[in-house]
């Protein structure tokens, strides 16, 4: 269950990326990007890449923070005898 998180935002930051790609003109970003990264005030292209950083970094960032709190609960059980070992 941890790693549904990072993976939705993952995924987010792909849909939001292919959808700033189309060629019909309109932008998903988040409003308040400007505030994050002010040289995007104004600038519809601008906000939407920045909108796909803020959905890679907390992605990224939560998956980084599942993989190591799956590897620590590992080393725990092992430790804890909780889980078999194979020989």
């Amino acid at each position: 269950m941890r790693f549904i998180s990072p993976l939705f935002m993952l995924a987010a930051a792909a849909f939001v990326y292919w959808t700033n790609q189309q060629a019909e003109g309109t932008v998903l970003a988040f409003p308040f990007i400007s505030y994050i990264w002010p040289a995007a005030e104004g600038d519809p292209v601008k906000m939407g890449q920045g909108t796909v950083a803020l959905f890679l970094a907390l992605g990224g960032l939560s998956l980084v923070r599942a993989i190591l709190r799956t590897r620590r609960d590992r080393q725990e059980a092992v430790s804890d005898g909780s889980e078999p070992t194979t020989p």
